[in-house]
């Protein structure tokens, strides 16, 4: 139930962003359009292909915190901290392991984003440099 409010929560946001999340070529472009079916869509992106979400809800995080608009990138860090604990439940080698600790860092940070933003571009560049060498290793 967690996982559904939080995709749902996240996915409300970038439809009202115009944001999209292009897995399986569905985009989220108005806020009516966002419903059951894409969280659906969002949850089955995440299951199917949980790095890419990761990558793409880190790489508008890191846009959201080159703006200084930290509270607003609360969503997409939540949102890959959900992705990236389907990475840890599919991969029980070092990936795996490796996730679980990234998923529970970024989920930690969002608590302190907004009162210690210093080392928030610092942050989302290194998760996102992982994620991009699970990408390289798991192809």
């Amino acid at each position: 139930m967690h996982r559904k409010i939080i995709a749902w929560c996240a996915a409300s946001w970038l439809a009202s962003a115009a944001w999209c999340i292009s897995a399986h070529t569905s985009v989220l472009a108005h806020p009516a359009e966002t419903g059951p079916a894409q969280v659906g869509d969002l949850m089955d992106a995440m299951q199917d292909t949980p790095l890419l979400v990761a990558r793409q809800n880190l790489m508008l995080a890191r846009s959201l915190v080159v703006r200084h608009r930290y509270s607003e990138a609360i969503a997409p860090l939540l949102t890959t901290a959900e992705a990236l604990a389907f990475v840890e439940q599919r991969d029980p080698g070092p990936i795996g392991r490796d996730a679980g600790y990234t998923r529970q860092e970024i989920k930690n940070y969002t608590n302190d984003i907004e009162t210690d933003p210093s080392t928030a571009l610092d942050r989302v560049d290194a998760w996102l440099y992982r994620i991009r060498q699970w990408d390289a290793a798991t192809e």
